[in-house]
């Protein structure tokens, strides 16, 4: 009876591991993720050198394991298991008393890395005044830094903030840059509540009303600072705030599988005296209509609407031409996520106004794309925890492995 027993169990954890198998194999396969936001892995190619080298056995795990049988019921069970047993850190995450979601901290200080960026920003500034432009870097207030995230104290260690202190130090020494730090803006006019109605929730950006509150500091500097920049006096009354009976889903949330409940809201800012419908739109050369550029999401009966959705995607490359400025200045933004909402914005002030995205340009240097173009300016839209050495490699060098996400 026991050897029987023996037996059947054997079989059953056979059928078990071929009905597994044979589920991964032949079932649909979905090519992103939703809730991880990635492409899957692809069923990798059989070939005798795969076999060989055992990539193919390596390039299979990666397979089976994005495609497992209810992989997503699996991982949202663990993660409320997690939150059941009140793990501190839940998918690399930690959610608050007030179920505010926060990233887990750094875990080292990286100084190489900034030193890295500093020595590229110098030498980009040595650039801009050989090719008499002007060069400004507005560093604007990241949610992580701004709202200082009530982590236990075993948890803290401030090396955000050190990275942060640590490379405006070494900005400062950089001749012909303009440096705006909008952080110090925010924290000088705004109480702690104020700033966390300017920040979503569930998502590591801010809302349309901190974009708008940077847009005005941008505004008033570049008004002040920059001569090819003459506009009115900013006026407040020329937007109007929009919201929307849509579901957001930011970006901390996606990943713990929208389990936390939220009242985060979808809503713009769109000027009342400037009509997006006089500007030309390029992404990467195409002609698009600029409402499927910017609030793209809007209206549409998904389920959901994501940061991007609701302002832009970050694109490789964006230009926006605005035939009423004909005479105005050509600008290059070169920019993180945190500059999306502010886009168009921006680009009623100049003839041309263009966004680009290293992380989407690693095909062609910055310098190339420069000498290929003519700009008046610079404008780095960087948020204040954007220091490493990835988003400050100009000239595509090979970065240290140990910087490479």
């Amino acid at each position: 009876m026991k050897s029987f027993s023996n037996y059947l169990l054997t079989l059953l954890f056979i059928c078990f591991i071929i009905g597994i198998g044979a589920y991964v194999w032949l079932s649909e396969k979905a090519d992103i993720s939703f809730y991880e936001n990635r492409t899957l892995a692809k069923m990798p190619e059989i070939s005798v050198e795969k076999m060989l080298d055992a990539s193919f056995t390596k390039e299979y795990e990666t397979y089976f394991t994005d495609h497992f049988a209810g992989k997503d019921r699996w991982v949202k069970g663990y993660i409320q298991w997690q939150m059941l047993t009140n793990q501190t850190l839940i998918q690399d995450y930690y959610i608050a008393a007030d179920d505010w979601i926060y990233p887990k901290p750094a875990d080292e200080l990286e100084y190489d890395q900034i030193d890295f960026s500093i020595k590229n920003v110098k030498q980009l500034s040595e650039y801009t005044q050989k090719h008499n432009m002007e060069f400004f870097l507005f560093s604007l207030p990241n949610r992580y830094l701004i709202l200082e995230p009530p982590y236990p104290a075993y948890l803290s260690n401030n090396y955000e903030f050190k990275h942060k202190e640590y490379y405006f130090n070494e900005l400062s020494k950089i001749d012909a840059l303009n440096v705006i730090d909008v952080s110090q803006s925010f924290e000088d006019q705004f109480s702690y509540e104020k700033l966390k109605n300017m920040y979503y929730q569930t998502d590591h950006h801010w809302t349309v009303d901190g974009a708008f509150e940077a847009y005005k500091i941008i505004y008033n500097s570049l008004n002040e600072k920059y001569d090819l920049f003459q506009e009115p006096s900013f006026n407040e009354a020329n937007f109007d705030r929009q919201c929307y009976d849509q579901n957001f889903i930011g970006s901390y949330n996606r990943q713990l599988y929208e389990l936390i409940e939220t009242d985060d809201e979808v809503c713009t800012m769109m000027p009342t005296n400037f009509d997006f419908n006089t500007l030309e739109v390029y992404v990467d050369g195409e002609k698009l209509p600029w409402d499927s550029v910017y609030g793209s999401g809007l209206n549409k009966e998904a389920d959901f609407i994501d940061y991007a959705g609701i302002f832009t995607k970050d694109f490789r490359e964006l230009n926006i031409i605005n035939p009423a400025k004909e005479d105005g200045a050509k600008v290059l933004f070169i920019k993180d996520s945190y500059a999306n909402p502010m886009s168009f914005w921006l680009a009623q002030h100049f003839y041309q106004t263009t966004f680009f995205d290293i992380r989407h340009n690693q095909d062609r240097t910055l310098y190339e794309y420069l000498n290929n173009n003519e700009f008046d300016a610079i404008v780095f839209l960087y948020n204040s925890t954007t220091v490493f050495a990835n988003m400050y490699n100009f000239n595509l060098e090979k970065l240290k492995e140990e910087w490479i996400d």
